[in-house]
């Protein structure tokens, strides 16, 4: 069996794996859009055309009609498909942290550190908040600020929940799969949003979740908890954060890094009051004192930094400093089922790394979470394609106004 800590030691061979796979599955599906697209299903490299023109003029083009015959692929490269392998690769690193987290927490657990989740969730946020404090200021505009604080917000309390959940009698897996609804929550909301029924997305998200459960449920426990009541909290915060970010980041593109630093900043500030309110509520106000007296101490728990980096810097700022753009490009619904893969990177990592069987539940559930994301590149209504096209059959950003007609005497 392979050693614990060779899961830090060698991130990166995961990390490409991820990437790996993120790249076939786009080239997969930027081939498809070269098909007819005479079948039920708009192949992914036509979907979402608008955008990408507008795209593809921002970044230079005068004019729109200059590369209206290009093939479709060179568009989702330079837009949608690119961001997606990025995502993945996120999502590849979240799984990921999910082992280095728990690696950091045994090492305070084993040092004698009392609440090590909620201590080593302060000094995971705190870590990812302190290079990126020089940015917390500098959003383009005070409606940026408040909607990146009220993601910041609503994501650390999804931690919170989950984390307190534990303690109410949730597992671990019960906590995944709970968490997983929350692309089903982004679904609802896309509908609720855009007055009508996302079809493809949703029933992609439900293939999602139930491809969760037989990853994280098979031959667990089933009896419903207070703890369960708790975690369903995450999922709500995270999908309604997931939507809010998505508007912030395609009105204001160039506030990705103070968003990233003010979310982190909420995180942090969440994390400390938490720990300090249950030191208090403990030990009173000398046992606060103490405990930031020996705060530095923490620091020095053998085991602690290598699993505290990984889980810092790949579990959250690179990964969330990337997510921020690849939102302005895709649709906040593709990104939440991408992240809906996390438990699946988890299980690979456990099984690259820990020496842990995957087993047949694992191999149904990940065979579930790819068929929901081939099913959301290929499922789309065929008038989805139309919606954003005048009367003329042309998209709304090659429209040219028709010159009027000479009067003739």
């Amino acid at each position: 069996m392979l050693r614990k800590d060779a899961a830090f030691r060698r991130p990166l061979r995961l990390i490409f794996l991820a990437s790996g796979i993120g790249l076939i599955f786009q080239v997969w599906t930027a081939w498809q859009g070269y098909q007819d697209s005479s079948s039920p299903f708009v192949p992914a490299g036509r979907q979402h055309q608008p955008d990408r023109l507008r795209q593809t003029v921002r970044f230079g083009s005068t004019d729109p009609l200059d590369n209206t015959h290009a093939p479709q692929s060179q568009y989702d490269w330079e837009g949608e498909g690119l961001w997606k392998t990025v995502t993945v690769f996120n999502a590849a690193c979240w799984g990921s942290s999910y082992i280095s987290s728990k690696a950091g927490i045994d090492a305070l657990s084993a040092a004698g550190v009392e609440d090590a989740p909620i201590v080593f969730g302060a000094l995971r946020f705190g870590l990812a908040a302190l290079p990126l404090l020089p940015w917390v200021l500098r959003s383009s505009a005070a409606e940026s600020a408040r909607t990146s604080a009220i993601v910041g917000s609503l994501n650390g309390l999804s931690y919170a929940a989950i984390f307190t959940s534990y303690a109410y009698g949730t597992t671990g897996g019960k906590a995944a799969f709970i968490t997983s609804l929350q692309t089903i929550v982004v679904a609802a909301c896309t509908s609720l949003a855009t007055k009508r029924f996302q079809l493809g997305t949703v029933v992609s998200a439900i293939m999602a979740v139930v491809g969760v459960g037989f990853l994280e449920l098979a031959g667990g426990p089933m009896e419903t908890t207070l703890g369960d009541l708790i975690c369903s909290a995450a999922p709500l915060a995270i999908g309604i954060g997931w939507y809010i970010l998505g508007g912030t980041m395609k009105k204001y593109p160039d506030d990705a890094l103070p968003s990233v630093a003010i979310q982190f900043v909420c995180f942090t500030v969440l994390f400390v009051v938490w720990t300090l309110g249950d030191v208090g509520w403990k030990h009173g106000a000398s046992g606060v004192v103490d405990w930031l007296g020996q705060a530095p101490v923490l620091l020095q728990t053998p085991g602690l930094w290598p699993p505290l980096l990984f889980s810092t810097f790949l579990g959250n700022v690179v990964t969330m400093l990337l997510a921020n753009r690849a939102i302005q490009f895709v649709k906040v619904s593709e990104i939440s089922l991408i992240v809906a893969s996390e438990p699946l990177w988890a299980a690979l990592a456990a099984m690259l790394y820990l020496g842990e069987v995957f087993t047949l539940g694992d191999c149904i559930g990940g065979g579930f979470i790819i068929a929901a994301l081939v099913c959301n590149e290929l499922w789309q209504e065929e008038d989805e394609q139309d919606e954003n096209k005048n009367e003329d059959g042309l998209p709304e950003t090659l429209r040219l106004e028709k010159p009027e007609k000479e009067l003739v005497s």
